[in-house]
């Protein structure tokens, strides 16, 4: 188990890196060869092909989960094999139908949005891109039940692998269409090209490890439908309370203060939550194996997995946080260039903000995991929250109100409500595990915050920017590091850490 999450977490971060440096060479070349009005046009269709997730209708998410159960509940093989084969063919069928609406809505919804963006003269192009842009989108949806049922057998690994080989081969293919001069055109046919090989590649995985489980040895079954039907709608709702919350900021600031404000925000939202994401990965990556625990009744592995997720976790996030708030606006001076940063207090906000998310999706995973999608109402009163306080106070603190909006919306729904949660099934008593686990983090991220300031005080003001902010990253990240081994890590993980490393 312990092998296949590492392999999770391993594989997650080699995605990351890949989408980071694609996404950093993407939008140079492309600004190149397309110029601002094309690029503009373009990275909508990236935007809109964000909402598209939502069309997945939570279903990918339950899929897993339902998976583990099964692996967790059935003892015979051929019943298991059996389940899981009717599984597939239900879900597949519902993927099916799913992707044929994202590709009409699609269609009709993008190509009103698109009507007014489109440079003088090359609306036909645009409106001819994106028809095979949507064609992509659904062959995405149509690649979810294999990813999904992989996730759920406990193979981690593969979908994030998948994704960074085929992130790759379109980035080759999205360099070809430049090259070429193939426009719009091009650049949607990659990305469609992309869509279609990482369906093939998921199916070939999941049949390739898994040979008993087929589609076709599968029925199609009403019960198992309805089964899946609420589960899925709840997640649908969660992820857009999530989307109302962390997606509305740069809106809200190109509308009400300029959209000259953005850039800087923006750098440093996707810096704290890039650090979310890689913080989170052991805990996704758990997610199948606490399903199955639950189905078995396996009480004892689920609260060993949710201690540890919650300590390399959000102890992650804590030494990242802790280098972010000492030497943040270095980093944006050296990505950026001078005058981007948008100010101590947004910094401030926005680490706190993602630091308290991470704890509490730790813990939400852990509930998730078992069957409980409970957080839907909470998502969607915090998303509206945040909508109504970041509006409040933009007026007042500018840039600062919209981080405050989004840290104060969320202390008083989910930061709390989660744990909570969390804790009362497991009946863990929260006295003890704050005296055993939150506060040894809270002083690895003390201790780590105070040597990042101490070591930048002592770099001479004339070193370059780049040495200063490694320096004094490093100063942070050892000491909280050292610590975080010392205060957090039971006996037997420090000796699995060091066999592997042997």
């Amino acid at each position: 188990m312990s092998r296949r999450i590492l392999g999770g977490v391993a594989a997650g971060w080699l995605q990351t890196a890949v989408r980071v440096v694609i996404g950093l060479v993407q939008i140079r070349i492309v600004l190149d060869a397309l110029g601002d009005d094309l690029t503009g046009v373009w990275f909508a269709f990236a935007s809109l092909a964000g909402y598209v997730g939502l069309f997945d209708l939570g279903l990918s998410p339950t899929l897993g989960r339902e998976v583990g159960f099964i692996i967790g509940r059935e003892q015979d093989e051929e019943g298991r094999r059996a389940a899981l084969n009717d599984l597939l063919a239900t879900s597949q069928r519902v993927f099916r139908i799913l992707a044929a609406s994202v590709f009409v809505l699609g269609l009709v919804v993008g190509l009103w949005i698109l009507s007014g963006m489109a440079p003088e003269g090359q609306g036909g192009a645009v409106a001819r891109a994106w028809v095979v842009f949507c064609a992509g989108a659904s062959a995405n949806i149509l690649g979810n039940a294999a990813f999904a049922a992989l996730f759920g057998l406990g193979n981690v690994g593969v979908e994030r692998s998948l994704q960074a080989l085929t992130q790759l081969i379109g980035f080759g293919l999205l360099v070809l269409a430049i090259v070429f001069d193939l426009g719009l055109m091009g650049l949607s046919i990659a990305w469609v090209i992309q869509g279609l090989l990482l369906r093939a590649l998921g199916w070939l995985a999941l049949h390739r490890l898994h040979p008993d489980l087929r589609v076709r040895a599968g029925r199609p079954r009403r019960e198992l439908l309805s089964k899946l039907a609420g589960p899925s709608i709840k997640w649908m709702l969660m992820a857009f309370g999530a989307a109302l919350i962390f997606n509305t900021d740069n809106l809200l600031i190109a509308s009400l203060i300029g959209a000259g404000e953005v850039p800087g925000y923006h750098a440093l939202a996707q810096v704290v939550t890039l650090a979310m994401q890689l913080s989170m990965f052991a805990a996704a990556s758990s997610a199948p194996f606490v399903s199955q625990a639950h189905a078995a009744g396996d009480l004892g592995r689920i609260e060993l997995l949710l201690s540890r997720n919650v300590r390399w976790g959000v102890g992650l996030m804590a030494l990242i946080a802790a280098g972010l708030l000492g030497q943040g606006d270095l980093l944006v001076e050296a990505w950026l260039g001078p005058g981007h940063f948008a100010g101590w207090g947004v910094l401030a906000c926005l680490v706190t903000t993602l630091l308290l998310e991470t704890h509490h999706r730790v813990h939400a995973q852990i509930v998730m995991a078992r069957g409980e999608l409970v957080f839907h109402p909470w998502a969607i009163g915090a998303g509206i929250l945040n909508l109504a306080l970041s509006i409040l106070l933009i007026g007042r603190f500018g840039l600062l109100g919209v981080a405050m909006g989004t840290l104060l919306a969320q202390l008083v729904t989910n930061n709390w409500y989660a744990p909570y949660r969390s804790l009362k099934n497991l009946g863990t008593p929260i006295g003890p595990y704050l005296l055993r686990t939150a506060l040894p983090l809270l002083l690895v991220f003390v201790v780590s915050l105070l040597a990042g300031f101490g070591t930048r005080a002592l770099l001479p003001p004339d070193w370059p920017v780049l040495a200063r902010l490694v320096v004094g990253s490093a100063g942070s990240a050892v000491p909280g590091a050292a610590l975080f081994v010392l205060l957090l890590l039971p006996p037997e993980e420090r000796r699995f850490l060091l066999r592997r490393k042997s």
